[in-house]
């Protein structure tokens, strides 16, 4: 709803609406309010609705004079930052749910793992590896049954003509 004012004129003016671009002639809401003065002059008011505008313009016309004087009104774009602020509030709850539900489903699977059966994490430095029982230049087997050792010694000689190995 816009309102537009006039004060001191004399005749009576004709107030018009158009829109911002002047191509379309708005209807008042309610006939325009005529006061007289004191002074002999008018004062009018009227009002229109402009909600299908962004800008509307005022048209007083002095039928006498000939003279049209103008004002607009501007409209302020309207605002989406309601719609926008619960769209993106939802997408934070979804957001916030699907990683309660991962960290929950992986909470309920260790529970349902026993933990004999679990595998520790172990870092980069320490590989898994076989013990080794021995000594320098022997060759060193763990047996299927443990840990318990075999070993074998192993020599070699290499000679230009002929290569012997010894076990």
């Amino acid at each position: 709803m816009a309102t537009c004012s006039t004060k001191g004129g004399y005749p009576k003016p004709d107030i018009k609406w158009r829109s911002g671009d002047g191509r379309t002639v708005l209807k008042p809401r309610v006939p325009p309010t005529v006061k007289p003065e004191e002074d002999g002059t008018y004062s009018v008011t009227s009002s229109a609705n402009i909600t299908r505008f962004n800008n509307v313009t005022c048209e007083v016309y002095n039928p006498t004079s000939k003279e049209i004087l103008r004002t607009s009104y501007q409209q302020p774009p309207a605002s989406n930052s309601p719609v926008a602020i619960v769209i993106i509030s939802i997408l934070i709850i979804i957001i916030i749910l699907a990683v309660v539900m991962i960290v929950v489903r992986r909470w309920r699977a260790d529970l349902l793992i026993p933990s004999a059966q679990r595998k520790e994490p172990t870092d980069g430095l320490l590989a898994e590896r076989e013990p080794s029982y021995a000594a320098p230049g022997q060759n060193a087997k763990v047996s299927p049954r443990g840990n318990q050792a075999a070993y074998r010694r192993s020599t070699s000689v290499t000679n230009d003509t002929t290569t012997a190995n010894h076990d």
